[in-house]
């Protein structure tokens, strides 16, 4: 450290270093100075931590001699018991041995204090020392003994150091501290301040009060740092020796040379090889950190609200999507880096929003060991494609064999698809096996935005072939092939279109060509969506391979698709129960699986008013089932933009002038009289279809102001919009009839109080609020959606609605009346016809005994036959193919919650998809076969799809009928 003074011009008395002025460091800039002034940093650094160690050696010898002088060093385990007072010294000032032995060794190691140790260092301290009795031979016996069967670890006994400490009285503490203290004295002056022996530490202001005490003559230091300095992972019998040794021999060389001058190269050499040790010694800490680490196929938790959907990293792909920090195992098959857990919000649209998830299990089960893989059964079954059917057969005999899921791709006119192509279909019948590392995204070719969307759908495919075939083992060896082999990828569009409106084309090409070691697959689509379903096809023709430990692509693909009908939809009910955000992204994720369209929102009613609205927040504060169960404006534009990367409109309704309620309270009290009136009245069946009742006060002048407010943030919110559902259906005349204010404002107009002049005053509400929402738009007139009511009745639909302006949505049964009296109209139209697509019919009523209103359940073969141009031509002797618009299955909340969504719509919601997507000639069950298939496929993508058949009946196609 002397060295250290030819670099500071103002020295300080009897040599040692002046405080530095503020500064002065400053000017030292040269590289030279620079580096010599790090290695002094780690130089002071590694001498702090051999006083420390002297510190501990000294007490050490304190502990032995008060033992000595008790019992005369004639009982060996009095020496031991002497350690042991010093152990418990140690723990108290917070050594940095034991600090390290406490919290990075915590198990007891062989060789960290054994007498091998003691013995080196008693000896080194003899020969320093030769006035102090030696230790006896018979005490380093014992001493090394204990050592072996580690009795005096730092952290085994520390129970008993614990109990020695408590039994220790007063007096002999004090004297052992007296007495090392006086021991210490002898050997240096102690420093005037309490300091990190590290000058160059030191803050600017710290530097005119301080003055630096650090020399290289040995001076000790018997102050505590609250700084712990790097220790050796691993302490054994010769280093501990070794570096007693040398700090010995090094003390009394330094004290007795320690007014000669220093050779400035002999300190450079010995800082150099001090630095030397120092970094081994970090090195060993390195090694000790890592030992400790979990292991890396522990899966790690990820965030609250999302992950759960795990995202794929393909090398070399532009879709690539890295988080770090997060560790998932890598199957066999090279399925590359795949990460949990995701931070910005492109990511969200992707993998959706984070939620809290259960630990994954690991190949374990109760806490238990990882299974051994290689004792996992092998399977002797296989399957073989025969007569467009995949059949289970034993292996062997010659016969070739595989999988279940790679059968399924090439098995039949149309593989495991769903829904069913439209167009030209050829599937080859082999296939490919490739590593998912090997997949990569070729090309984009399309116009201004969509670049992006066709980006972030080619993410979503990857990470759904992730999701599906995550959780798979394989129980082969990759053949050598196989690494060489590549998947290549291009997307071109045509269209322009990044906004999924009525008219937009959704068709797409699919092309799979492979030469030799390069399967290319080309997508053509005329706009984003129709590539975006290019690419769900194609993750359908992809399967992972269990056996060979690799994914399967079929090698030879030509297809041409587009659907049936221009909406596919799907409603979902969250006013009478709460749904989560990440439940309806999952909706929305299967949804995309089977190629829907259209999520519509029915988001309020007069049970609860879950959506805030930043112009009036007392709709949700009086209307919300609790603060926790609300839709913000964040959660509503997240959601919206979710389904536009999967090819889907979120179509909000707000139901007026009926099903209105509770969320309206705070209006009488800001003055605005009461908008809503019957509200809870009783008895609610004279009122309303179902409690609470509620309707709005169309009287009120108010009630349309604050309609316009709502239809302004809403179309802020769900923008831009191309449909917008009023709901307007299931009006109580009687309430209207009973309300003074509505009396009399019927009575001012001169309109009477009979049926016909309620039905005015509702179509002139419906008018006025047509004309809000053309306002809110900012003048654009959208198509408004009506479901089937009492105004649509008897041709009032004609009187009182304008066919340009508005769409009808039935939801009466498929033989009612009025759909032949609105295609006569000329008025366009899409089915929800309760008896096939009202999905929560068939359970327990639950305001009466029984069944519910709309039952028997409707099973999923229901759901598939019902054919909206097969009922339009009974009705007329005319499909009416263009004022057909497509069709909706609706999932009322009455009695269904997150736990239960996925159950009530899938695979329900599939059979609806084939329907609208291909409407297929046919019934059921020709596609029976390939919607077990895809339900399976669902499951494994995180959707929790209801069972449609025993295990056995997927595994033997044909024999359950």
């Amino acid at each position: 450290m002397q060295t250290l003074l030819h670099f500071f011009p103002k020295g300080g008395e009897d040599g040692k270093m002046a405080t530095v002025p503020k500064g002065r460091l400053r000017k030292f800039t040269s590289a030279r100075t620079r580096l010599f002034l790090r290695k002094a940093v780690k130089v002071a650094v590694l001498t702090l931590a051999v006083v420390l160690f002297y510190r501990w050696n000294q007490r050490r010898r304190s502990a032995l001699d008060v033992v000595a002088s008790e019992g005369g060093m004639s009982n060996p385990e009095r020496q031991v018991e002497g350690l042991r007072v010093l152990e418990v010294r140690r723990i108290e000032d917070e050594d940095p041995v034991s600090v390290y032995d406490q919290i990075m060794d915590p198990l007891p190691r062989e060789g960290i204090r054994t007498g091998e140790a003691d013995k080196a260092a008693s000896e080194a301290k003899a020969a320093s020392n030769p006035d102090e009795a030696p230790i006896s031979e018979a005490a380093l016996t014992l001493d090394e003994k204990s050592g072996e069967n580690g009795e005096i670890t730092d952290t085994k006994n520390k129970k008993e150091s614990d109990d020695l400490w408590d039994a220790e009285t007063s007096d002999n503490k004090k004297e052992m501290k007296e007495e090392s203290d006086d021991d210490a004295a002898k050997e240096s002056n102690p420093p005037e301040e309490n300091i990190v022996p590290n000058a160059i530490a030191e803050t600017e202001e710290e530097e005119t009060e301080k003055k630096t005490t650090l020399s290289v003559e040995g001076k000790d230091n018997t102050t505590k740092n609250t700084e712990k300095p790097p220790q050796e992972p691993q302490r054994n019998a010769s280093s501990a020796s070794d570096a007693l040794r040398a700090f010995e021999k090094g003390h009394s060389e330094t004290r007795e040379a320690s007014n000669e001058p220093a050779n400035e190269s002999l300190a450079v050499d010995a800082i150099e090889g001090t630095i030397g040790k120092l970094k081994d010694a970090i090195g060993g800490i390195k090694m000790k950190l890592d030992e400790i680490k979990p292991p890396s196929k522990l899966y790690y938790r990820g965030y609250e609200n999302h992950p759960q959907s795990p995202a794929m990293m393909v090398p070399g792909s532009p879709s690539t999507v890295r988080e770090p920090g997060t560790l998932r195992r890598e199957p066999a098959g090279g399925f590359g880096d795949i990460t949990g857990r995701f931070a910005g919000a492109k990511d969200e649209l992707i993998f959706g929003r984070r939620e809290p998830r259960d630990e994954k299990r690991d190949g374990t089960q109760n806490n238990q060991e990882p299974f051994d893989l290689q004792q996992r059964l092998v399977s002797p079954w296989g399957w073989a494609c025969v007569g467009g059917k995949c059949v289970k057969q034993e292996k062997g005999g010659g016969r070739d064999l595989s999988t279940l899921n790679v059968c399924r791709l090439t098995c039949g006119p149309h593989g495991s698809l769903w829904p069913r192509p439209t167009g030209v279909t050829r599937i080859g019948e082999s296939t490919r096996s490739f590593l998912f590392k090997n997949l990569t995204l070729e090309g984009i070719r399309t116009h201004g935005d969509g670049e992006s969307l066709v980006q972030k759908a080619f993410d979503i495919f990857v990470n759904n072939l992730a999701k599906e075939h995550d959780n798979e083992e394989a129980t082969g060896h990759v053949p050598p092939e196989v690494f060489e082999q590549k998947v290549r990828v291009s997307i071109v569009v045509s269209g322009s279109d990044t906004r999924l409106a009525l008219e937009t084309p959704e068709a797409y090409t699919l092309d799979v060509v492979t030469q030799e070691q390069v399967t290319k697959v080309n997508v053509f689509a005329l706009s984003v969506f129709g590539a975006r379903h290019g690419l769900e096809t194609l993750s359908q023709l992809i399967t992972f391979d269990e056996e060979e430990g690799a994914f399967r692509i079929v090698s030879s693909v030509t297809l041409s698709d587009a659907p049936a009908f221009k909406y596919r939809g799907i409603l979902l009910d969250t006013s009478r129960n709460f749904f989560s955000a990440k439940s309806i992204e999952r909706t929305l994720d299967a949804m995309a699986a089977n190629k829907l369209n259209t999520f519509h929102w029915h988001i309020t009613d007069s049970q609860s008013f879950p959506l805030y609205l930043e112009s009036l927040p007392k709709m949700a504060a009086y209307g919300a089932y609790s603060p926790q169960q609300v839709y913000y404006p964040a959660d509503v534009r997240h959601l919206v933009e979710y389904g536009r990367v999967r090819g889907i409109r979120v179509l909000p309704e707000f139901d007026v002038p009926a099903h209105v309620g509770n969320g309206w309270q705070w209006t009488e009290k800001q003055g605005l009289g009461k908008l809503v009136i019957c509200l809870n009245k009783e008895p609610w069946h004279s009122y309303c279809a179902e409690p609470p009742c509620g309707q709005l006060n169309v009287a009120n002048n108010n009630t349309y102001h604050v309609l316009s407010k709502i239809y302004e943030e809403m179309v802020s919110l769900f923008g831009p919009l191309d449909f917008f559902h009023f709901g307007g259906d299931e009006v109580n005349l009687k309430c209207w009839n009973t309300t003074e204010e509505i009396v009399k404002h019927m009575e001012e107009q001169g309109r009477g109080r009979d049926a016909d002049a309620y039905y005015k005053l509702w179509g002139d509400f419906q008018a006025r609020a047509y004309g809000l929402l053309t306002a809110a738009n900012k003048g654009e007139k959208i198509p408004g959606i009506l479901w089937t009511s009492e105004l649509t009745l008897n041709r009032r639909a004609a009187k009182y609605l304008d066919r340009d302006h508005y769409v009808i949505q039935i939801w009466t049964t498929k033989d009612d009346a009025v759909i032949r009296e609105l295609l006569e109209a000329k008025f366009r139209v899409i089915f929800t016809n309760y008896d096939h697509w009202y999905l929560d019919c068939g359970f327990g009523g639950w305001v009466n005994e029984g069944n519910n209103w709309c039952s028997p359940y409707k099973g999923w073969q229901t759901v598939y036959d019902n054919s909206p141009l097969d009922i339009a031509t009974d009705l007329t002797g005319s499909s009416h193919s263009g004022l057909v618009l497509g069709g909706e299955a609706a999932l009322w909340g009455e009695q269904v919650d997150d736990m239960t969504l996925d159950s009530r719509l899938w695979p329900r919601g599939a059979a609806l998809a084939e329907r609208l997507w291909t409407n297929p000639s046919h019934k059921w069950a020709p596609a029976a076969p390939r919607l077990l298939h895809h339900r399976q496929r669902m499951v494994a993508r995180g959707i929790r799809a209801d069972r449609v058949q025993p295990e056995w009946c997927n595994q033997n196609e044909g024999h359950c009928y």
